[in-house]
């Protein structure tokens, strides 16, 4: 009866705090643009990622305090890290598909047959690299944390081809895979995750800048060579 009333207390906590996060959040992002003009610019990207971190580090304070009074942590300074980069990676994955995706619906039906076909070959691409990673021959993980980088091309594939919006859906993809895998492999430490989960930070934040800093750049192409064309016809 006490350690349930102990995981409900912490469970309500967590919830609430998580809700402060997105508030806070949302709240600051809505204050200074639309929520799709951040996801058009560079300055826009990293402005975005700024307040998402920011925002994740401070509700985090409140989590490891829930979690330390709960019982269910030692070091305060611990498990803030833990809340911090869980906090972060999932403002940074979920938010940009959940604003981006929805604008992109409509010109489903306008992309042509070999740009589904592109997707699909980088969704399973992705899907494959990591089961390789991840799998087993014979006793203990065949994995070397250095091929974890091997989701980088991948990522920058989807940034150059499929800009913001094919970014962060495989930016979803990518970070539950890996997460899920590493979660249950039973040699993997605290750390392994910790550090797991900061380098999908660094490479999620990345990839959506270098997405923007493509559109951005075949933006500004097209219209030099409007311009060019309408200089020859004048």
């Amino acid at each position: 009866g006490g350690s349930c009333a102990i995981a409900v207390r912490r469970s309500l906590g967590w919830f609430a705090t998580n809700v402060g996060e997105a508030l806070l959040g949302a709240f600051v992002l809505r204050q200074l643009r639309s929520p799709r003009e951040f996801f058009e610019t560079f300055a826009g990207v990293l402005l975005f990622a700024s307040i998402a971190i920011g925002a994740a580090g401070l509700t985090s304070f409140l989590d490891a305090g829930v979690v330390i009074a709960t019982g269910a942590g030692d070091n305060y300074w611990d498990v803030w890290r833990q809340r911090f980069l869980s906090n972060a990676l999932a403002s940074l994955t979920l938010v940009p598909a959940i604003v981006m995706v929805p604008h992109s619906v409509t010109s489903v039906r306008a992309v042509r047959l070999s740009r589904y076909v592109e997707a699909a070959l980088l969704a399973f691409g992705t899907l494959f690299v990591i089961n390789l990673l991840f799998a087993r021959y014979g006793p203990g993980p065949a994995r070397i944390p250095a091929l974890t980088y091997t989701v980088l091309p991948l990522m920058f594939w989807a940034a150059v081809r499929f800009g913001p919006t094919g970014v962060s859906v495989l930016q979803i993809v990518s970070s539950a895979g890996l997460l899920w895998a590493t979660v249950n492999d039973d040699t993997t430490s605290i750390r392994d995750v910790l550090s797991l989960q900061l380098f999908l930070v660094l490479v999620n934040a990345l990839s959506l800048a270098l997405s923007v800093v493509v559109r951005e750049s075949r933006h500004l192409q097209s219209l030099h060579g409007a311009v060019l064309r309408s200089m020859r016809n004048a």
